[in-house]
């Protein structure tokens, strides 16, 4: 009676997993991408370190060169196979900058569970969506121009200078690691 009980909660967990899994691969358009078994983002998916069945939370690191198909598609979906969402990647600046223009046009919400932890310093231009978003991004704007990163630019040349001689970089031609 158990082990009939056990299988049918088993058989239960496999059809729904299956479906789910169906569905997700659907919603993403069976985009090109990683199937791993949970999402780097999920419990599990974190809580396991990067291996080649788990992507982990360090997996664009580990596949930097490898992630995007050795740069045959710009956007890629990974979809998990057992637990956590699937999520859409892009390797291209051009369409993180049209999602970010657009992000209030087209009514794109950040997924909470990404911008919680940057909520506890408050609403900000990172974890804010549409109207709040807009306002932020309104105060923020100016302070990024032309000038300052060229004073930016300045002042990393001018402490890259000074950490030449303090560190002994002009002494010698051959360096350890430390």
């Amino acid at each position: 009676m158990i082990l009939e009980v056990l299988l049918a909660i088993g058989a239960i967990f496999s059809v729904s997993s299956a479906l789910s899994y169906v569905g997700a691969l659907k919603k993403y358009n069976y985009h090109p991408g990683p199937r791993p078994l949970f999402s780097p983002f999920s419990i599990l998916g974190a809580l396991i370190p990067t291996t080649w069945w788990n992507p982990g939370l360090s997996w664009l690191w580990h596949q930097r060169r490898t992630a995007y198909f050795n740069h045959t598609y710009d956007v890629i979906a990974m979809v998990p196979k057992l637990t956590g969402v699937g999520l859409y990647y892009t390797a291209s600046l051009d369409v993180m900058k049209q999602l970010l223009v657009a992000e209030v046009r087209m009514h794109i919400i950040k997924p909470p569970d990404f911008t919680a932890s940057l909520l506890l310093w408050g609403d900000n231009i990172v974890s804010a969506n549409n109207e709040m978003w807009k306002r932020h991004r309104r105060h923020v704007v100016p302070a990024f121009t032309a000038k300052t990163y060229s004073l930016v630019w300045a002042e990393t040349i001018a402490a890259y200078n000074e950490m030449i001689p303090a560190l002994g970089w002009d002494q010698g031609t051959e360096f350890q690691k430390s």
